[in-house]
């Protein structure tokens, strides 16, 4: 009988007591056996360690690592070498999943067609409009969060998240499987997490992946795509002010997508398979 946990949850911690049993509570919801936590921690001083500890009667996959590290990506790499879950997922302490039940649903609903779910996010009050990873849409700049993103762990592989990115591995990370790995993405438009925008990404800008981020999408993309970038860049500030202006609202955000997957050859034309797992 395989007794292999559904989805491993990496959960990096640092001093995180105020919020992580926030967390905890909002994962183990529901939690039959499916789940595996890893709480790579950094070797907190305050309360995080006993916290995590008072879920572990309710988590018996929850595992605790205390050790100092090198920083956010250095914990999460760890987290996957330990991880052994048909699923991968990554998640700050001061974020929290809105049904727990639901998402155990999507990845077993998932076939073996499909390398990535995406769900959508909500950002503090906000909704927040999670646009299906494509090539086209990487092709553009577009960055896309982790905590809308779950990966099959076999077709991970061997890949870690680059050192070199303190702040933004994760966009290196995503962009190696769906434009060099050809993944397919299955985007689920439903609000399944709340993420906070308060940890050290949001409040700092990792200068050495903006200079780095066009030399990355030329590597990635063939010649002929990267001429496309080159091509609409300078030009694509223009089209979306004027789509805004002419759409209005709310509809502006579709319609400024949609002009962008026109213009960079996203959606259905970047060739990813994307499957409905609607309920």
């Amino acid at each position: 009988m395989d007794t292999r946990p559904l989805l491993t949850v990496v959960l990096p911690t640092y001093n995180a007591a105020a919020v992580l049993a926030g967390c905890l509570e909002s994962l183990v919801a529901k939690n039959d056996g499916w789940l595996e936590i890893l709480l790579m921690d950094g070797g907190s001083k305050d309360e995080t360690l006993s916290i995590a500890s008072s879920f572990s009667n309710r988590v018996p996959r929850l595992r605790v690592v205390s050790e100092p590290d090198e920083g956010i990506y250095h914990a999460m790499n760890k987290g996957v070498d330990l991880a052994t879950g048909e699923w991968l997922y990554f998640l700050g302490a001061d974020d929290r999943w809105t049904d727990a039940g639901r998402i155990a649903g999507l990845l077993l609903e998932a076939g073996d067609s499909t390398d990535i779910v995406q769900i959508n996010a909500r950002k503090g009050e906000d909704e927040r409009y999670t646009r299906s990873m494509s090539r086209g849409r990487m092709l553009a700049g577009e960055e896309f969060n982790h905590q809308t993103i779950f990966y099959r762990s076999s077709f991970v592989g061997s890949l870690r998240f680059s050192r070199d990115y303190p702040l933004a591995a994760d966009q290196l990370f995503n962009l190696e499987l769906v434009v060099k790995q050809a993944a397919r993405v299955s985007h689920v438009p439903e609000i399944l997490v709340h993420y906070a925008n308060t940890g050290l990404s949001a409040q700092q800008k990792d200068t050495r992946w903006i200079a780095d981020k066009d030399a990355w999408i030329g590597r990635m993309f063939p010649p002929d795509e990267v001429a496309r970038r080159r091509k609409w860049r300078p030009r694509e500030r223009w089209v979306k002010r004027i789509v805004r202006i002419l759409a209005g609202g709310k509809a502006s955000r579709i319609a400024v997508h949609w002009v962008q997957d026109r213009l960079y050859g996203g959606g259905a034309a970047a060739g990813n398979h994307r499957q409905t797992l609607g309920r």
